[in-house]
């Protein structure tokens, strides 16, 4: 596993735009240039000596100085931004919970939004780990279910969080 030392050697990591660039110049890249590629499954990753690191959890590393405990969480869902207040080390249960519906029969593509056929409008919901489903609420837009489902998603990770 590579030290922090040796990555905060190598990289240059923005937590507001989630970019990591080289900061050295190496045989396949010079310093300045985006660190990294595409996995085919839309996550990007960066190698060093050899091994690869997903580079949503370098990201992590570079910024906080440790590994993650758990699974790194894109909140918003979007594979590749790794802006740092983007990321949440969570379980896997709870990043599962996050998937992308497939936009089909009244589904949006946005987390937590889902057209209400009988009311015609959007509404939204979502299960808390070990609890029941909550409804949060009839919405104009997906936008706005979406956003209603992601405050109560980032409320629960606070929660477990100061619990801890």
């Amino acid at each position: 596993m590579v030290s922090l030392e040796e990555a905060r050697r190598l990289f240059d990591y923005a937590p507001a735009s989630g970019s990591i660039k080289w900061r050295v110049s190496l045989k396949t890249a010079r310093a300045g240039d985006a660190a990294g590629s595409g996995n085919g499954d839309g996550y990007g990753q960066v190698s060093v000596g050899g091994k690869r690191y997903m580079t949503h959890r370098m990201a992590w590393f570079l910024y906080y100085g440790s590994w993650p405990a758990g699974v790194i969480d894109h909140i918003n869902g979007i594979r590749g931004d790794n802006r740092i207040a983007n990321l949440r080390d969570t379980t896997v249960s709870f990043n599962c919970s996050n998937r992308r519906l497939d936009g089909a029969a009244g589904k949006s593509s946005m987390l937590g939004a889902q057209w209400n056929k009988q009311k015609q409008c959007w509404q939204s919901a979502y299960k808390p780990s070990g609890k029941p489903r909550v409804f949060l609420g009839l919405f104009d837009t997906a936008e706005a279910a979406h956003a209603a489902y992601v405050a109560a998603k980032t409320a629960e990770t606070s929660q477990k969080s100061c619990a801890s």
